[in-house]
């Protein structure tokens, strides 16, 4: 209902600017019902004449945009960066991001990609090119889409899994050409057609998430031009995360369209999950000037500020040989690649994952899960450096199935074990059992014995990163690593509880 009530109003409301567009000459006419416009190259002697056409708002001169890209180098590491968003764990649930359908607009996909050929959804609805109508599937002249769509979907082909859903189908719109160049005219059309893929406004064949790794570049600005794009597109459902930006260090530094109040920001960290130099950083440019940033202790009740970006994931590494996350690349290759253009797919992955969990869920309460599932860096509380925190796949899956506010995860230690608990059934008899339920296991990441999770029990766990420890090696594997972090984060801040394994 609601493409066609668009589809409706344009058709009504262009038809005189059409037929004075036909008559002074206009060339490359193309209407839009996204955002209820028309693109069209007119005689500069003829701009004043259409300004004054009733129902005229506006009259803007074409841009030109550009893909961020930062430096790459192509040798190989262990994918750290899918394991550190705690994809993994969700694919043994069962949850790889089967039925869901995700997009990128950008420079398109390599479809012959062997981690990427078998996601494609295929048909006439599943491909978009801005500057070829004439491309019937899916092609990539640069890289960079393909890099992005890899980090939601791709699969294993190479021996280590590269993206966050590789379940989920993906469809695409190439939007920047060759030489990472788009227009506002074919960023627009891609997200037209986002909206109604095979022209039929009757069936559904729209992405349930769109990643976009591109920004206007004019920082610290708030740039309207997509958002009843991007407004539009959150009406109909979708899902809409936008890399954060490529232009830190230094704080004020958001752009379009991530700053919007619609769209979902991701900026960068590296493995040790500290900010990369490059990623952006708030205050929101686009938010009211008269409220008070989003962890300020001294304002209870004032309106606070929606801090940006709204989540990090992994988008860098710290060397010496490698600096980034390994993505798909052109000719069947790979390539590692930084940049917060990389670290947003895997929140566009990660929701993926959660709409299969939980296919009813709404866009407002994913993106509310992902955010109060992350975990908290940098200043206490969100910030507009971090945002609300570290992109935690499971602890967001955990924030929708507990929510806040039920009786759940045993944080009343009643003693009865259920889906909510706050605890895994895999048992480490090696390690301290604190919670004295028989059984050393993720429950006894309270590491001191004094009934809480806390930073106490953190500087015990980082003095064993690295060693063989059985008192932090959570999985029992004989080494306290990465996998043993991302156990003792998702319980910081809470009780030791039972294990489910007790009778």
């Amino acid at each position: 209902q609601l493409l066609r009530l668009l589809q409706q109003k344009a058709t009504v409301t262009q038809a005189d600017l059409k037929a004075l567009l036909k008559a002074v000459g206009a060339e490359k006419v193309i209407p839009f019902w996204v955002f209820n416009g028309i693109s069209a190259h007119v005689p500069a002697g003829q701009i004043e004449e259409i300004a004054a056409l009733p129902g005229i708002r506006q009259i803007r001169m074409e841009r030109v945009f550009r893909l961020q890209v930062t430096d790459t180098v192509s040798s190989g590491v262990p994918e750290w960066n899918i394991e550190a968003v705690r994809a993994p764990e969700l694919w043994a649930m069962g949850f790889t991001g089967q039925g869901v359908v995700v997009a990128n607009m950008d420079s398109g996909v390599d479809v012959n990609h062997p981690d990427l050929t078998a996601g494609w959804r295929g048909g006439t609805n599943s491909w978009f090119d801005a500057f070829d109508a004439n491309t019937t599937v899916p092609r990539d002249g640069d890289g960079h889409g393909t890099g992005t769509m890899s980090l939601m979907v791709g699969g294993d082909a190479d021996g280590t899994a590269i993206g966050v859903a590789p379940g989920a189908q993906w469809i695409a719109a190439r939007v920047f050409n060759d030489q990472r160049q788009a227009t506002t005219t074919t960023i627009h059309q891609g997200f037209q057609w986002l909206l109604d893929p095979d022209g039929d406004p009757d069936t559904h064949d729209y992405p349930d998430v769109v990643n976009n790794s591109w920004s206007i570049e004019r920082v610290d600005q708030c740039d309207t031009e997509f958002e009843p794009d991007v407004q539009a597109l959150k009406t109909l459902g979708i899902a809409v995360v936008f890399a954060a930006g490529n232009y830190g260090p230094d704080m004020a530094t958001s752009v379009s369209p991530a700053n919007y109040p619609d769209s979902f920001a991701v900026g960068a960290v590296d493995d040790f999950f500290e900010i990369a130099p490059f990623s952006s950083r708030g205050p929101n440019a686009c938010t009211e000037v008269n409220v008070v940033p989003a962890n300020d202790p001294e304002c209870k009740k004032c309106p606070k500020a929606d801090v940006f970006p709204q989540v990090v994931a992994p988008g860098t590494k710290n060397g010496p040989f490698v600096f980034g996350v390994k993505t798909a690349y052109r000719f069947n290759s790979y390539l590692f690649q930084e940049g917060t253009s990389f670290a947003a797919p895997h929140v566009a992955g990660a929701m993926a994952l959660l709409i299969d969990a939980f296919p009813t869920i709404t866009v407002p309460e994913l993106e509310k899960a992902i955010q109060r599932g992350a975990v908290d860096l940098g200043d206490y509380g969100p910030d507009d450096t971090y945002g609300h925190g570290l992109l935690d796949s499971v602890l967001a899956h955990v924030e929708i199935r507990c929510p806040r506010g039920r009786k759940g995860r045993d944080r009343d230690r009643d003693g009865v074990p259920n889906t909510c608990d706050n605890c895994t059934k895999v048992a480490n008899e090696r390690q301290r059992d604190t919670d004295g339920d028989g059984y050393g296991n993720f429950c006894d990441a309270d590491l001191n014995n004094d009934g809480i999770v806390n930073l106490l029990d953190f500087g015990m766990f980082r003095a064993a990163y690295g060693t063989t420890d059985p008192h932090a090696d959570f999985d029992g594997n004989g080494m306290v690593n990465l996998i043993d972090f991302g156990i003792f984060r998702s319980y910081y801040g809470q009780p030791p509880g039972p294990s489910g394994l007790v009778p």
